[in-house]
């Protein structure tokens, strides 16, 4: 049997598609920077804290992706966070589900 990681998401809504619950933490396996992006129409915010500040990038948030990360400019694999890397990046347990 499978069991598939957790698909923590942001409480807050995208403020480009508006929807609740489709931002989702992804993490840098090459820097361990974190993102949020939007699994409905491909924004991505590089400061999960800051959502004024977003880019497209066309990708499946539920699953992991190659990409350029916003923070070491390098093409990595990005894959979904873990609780740990979410509250150690200083977000708070009721910040996200």
């Amino acid at each position: 049997m499978r069991v598939e990681p957790p698909i923590f998401r942001s409480k807050r809504p995208c403020p480009v598609c508006k929807q609740g619950s489709s931002l989702v933490f992804l993490t840098c396996r090459n820097c361990s920077r974190l993102i949020l992006a939007c699994d409905e129409e491909g924004s991505v915010f590089p400061d999960p804290s800051d959502l004024s500040v977003h880019a497209h990038w066309p990708h499946d948030a539920g699953n992991t992706t190659e990409a350029k990360c916003p923070h070491c400019e390098q093409v990595s694999e990005f894959s979904l966070s873990t609780g740990e890397e979410i509250q150690a990046a200083g977000i708070s347990l009721g910040e996200y589900e």
